[in-house]
C-alpha cells in the first residue's frame, strides 16, 4: 500500500477547503479507492467502504488515510496479516460476533419478548416476532412506538423454533453486543430457560455498547428506530464507529 503522502498527492488541500464536508469526505474516499484500484469495488463493499467518517471536518488527512486503510482491511479487500494460532487457540472463525435488540413488553417484574434483530459480522440477519403476545399487557409508549413496526405474517414463530433458529444463527461461540444491553440480553437468555440452560459454548454475559462508548457521540441511525433488526443492525454501525475512532487515538 502507498504511504499517506503519496495516496494523497493528487488532492489539493486549498481546493478542498472550498466544498462543504460532505463532498470533502466522499471525493477524499473516492480518490483514494481510484488509486488503489483504479475503481470502486463493485457489490456490498462500496457503501461500506464510503459510509460517513464521523468528524471527518475535524480529521487529519494522515487519520482521514488510516481509517480507510483500516476499513479496506475490514472488508477483506485486503487480508489482515495473520500468524498460525496454536491448535487449542479460538480463532476469528470460532468466536462470531453479533449485534441484536429485542422489542418487549416489562411490568417492573417480567420481561415478555415481543421481537428480536440480529445482525453477523457477516453481513447475515435474524429476525423473528413472538407468537402468542399479549398486546393488551404493553402500555402506550410501545403501542405508539414499536407495535407499528411490526411485521407479522411469517415473521411470526413459536418461542422454542425462534430459539432453534437463533441457536442455528449463532452457533456454538457467539460474543454478543448491543446497546444498553441488559434487558435485552435477559429477553434472549429466557429463550432457552434459566441462565445455566444457555446453549453451550454460549457466553453467561453480554457485552455493552453503552458501556464501551461512555460519553461518545454514536451515529445518528438512519433506519427505523425501534424495529428490532434495524435496531441491531444500528449497534453494528456505531461499534464500527468507535472502532474507528479507537484506532485512531491509539495511531495518533
Amino acid at each position: 500500500m502507498p504511504d499517506t503522502e503519496e495516496a494523497m498527492t493528487d488532492i489539493d488541500a486549498r481546493a478542498l477547503e472550498e466544498i462543504s464536508d460532505a463532498d470533502l469526505q466522499r471525493e477524499v474516499q473516492r480518490r483514494f479507492y481510484s488509486r488503489q484500484w483504479h475503481a470502486l469495488p463493485a457489490g456490498e463493499a462500496e457503501p461500506k467502504l464510503l459510509r460517513p467518517i464521523i468528524g471527518i471536518e475535524n480529521r487529519t488527512a494522515q487519520e482521514v488515510f488510516d481509517i480507510m486503510s483500516d476499513r479496506i482491511r475490514r472488508s477483506a479487500l485486503i487480508p489482515a496479516p495473520q500468524s498460525p494460532a496454536p491448535a487449542s487457540a479460538v480463532t476469528v472463525s470460532d468466536a462470531r460476533r453479533i449485534w441484536f435488540d429485542t422489542e418487549f413488553i416489562e411490568d417492573g417484574k417480567t420481561i415478555e419478548l415481543v421481537s428480536i434483530g440480529m445482525v453477523r459480522e457477516d453481513g447475515k440477519t435474524y429476525y423473528a416476532e413472538v407468537q402468542g403476545v399479549d398486546y393488551s399487557r404493553a402500555d402506550p409508549w410501545l403501542h405508539e412506538n414499536v407495535f407499528p413496526h411490526l411485521q407479522g405474517g411469517s415473521c411470526l414463530k413459536s418461542r422454542d423454533q425462534i430459539a432453534a433458529e437463533i441457536l442455528e444463527f449463532a452457533g456454538e461461540k457467539p460474543e454478543f453486543w448491543a446497546y444498553y444491553a441488559d434487558y435485552d440480553w435477559v429477553a434472549l437468555c429466557q429463550l432457552y430457560g434459566r441462565m445455566i440452560d444457555l446453549p453451550k459454548g454460549w457466553p453467561m454475559f453480554c457485552r455493552d455498547l453503552k458501556q464501551l462508548a461512555g460519553d461518545s457521540k454514536l451515529p445518528k441511525q438512519t433506519g427505523t428506530e425501534h424495529h428490532a433488526l434495524a435496531d441491531a443492525m444500528w449497534a453494528k454501525e456505531a461499534h464500527a464507529a468507535l472502532a474507528n475512532r479507537d484506532d485512531t487515538t491509539r495511531d495518533g
